[in-house]
């Protein structure tokens, strides 16, 4: 995941132009029927359900739309509400534009004996 995070900036950057997106979350996803490291365009704020959320990069500019903290996060669930409140932002607009938030997660498939593959976590 990690050398694939300049291709996930890069490709955000041609998309939408390299003010034009916000956010970028990274993961960790299985189960999902491929192989490899991919960049999904968020269209709602549903997290896939085999998905470890890992952190989240900020575009220029965007951390201004982070929501408020009553303090700082400081296990893993807090980490990902924060996340759960930047995909609810994916369906906002500000200054006229819509919010734009992409997934990058480095996706594989388990074997059907492999046992991580029969883990929840």
């Amino acid at each position: 995941l990690q050398d694939a995070i300049p291709e996930f900036i890069t490709e955000m950057d041609v998309t939408h132009g390299a003010e034009g997106w916000h956010f970028i979350g990274l993961g960790l996803e299985w189960k999902a029927g491929d192989d490899g490291p991919v960049l999904v365009q968020v269209k709602d704020a549903a997290v896939p359900g085999e998905m470890r959320f890992l952190g989240f990069i900020v575009n220029n500019g965007a951390a201004k739309l982070l929501p408020d903290l009553a303090s700082p996060p400081q296990a893993y669930e807090d980490f990902v509400q924060v996340w759960k409140k930047v995909l609810e932002l994916s369906s906002t607009t500000v200054g006229g534009e819509q919010v734009k938030v992409a997934h990058g997660v480095r996706r594989w498939t388990f074997a059907e004996n492999d046992p991580r593959a029969q883990h929840a976590d």
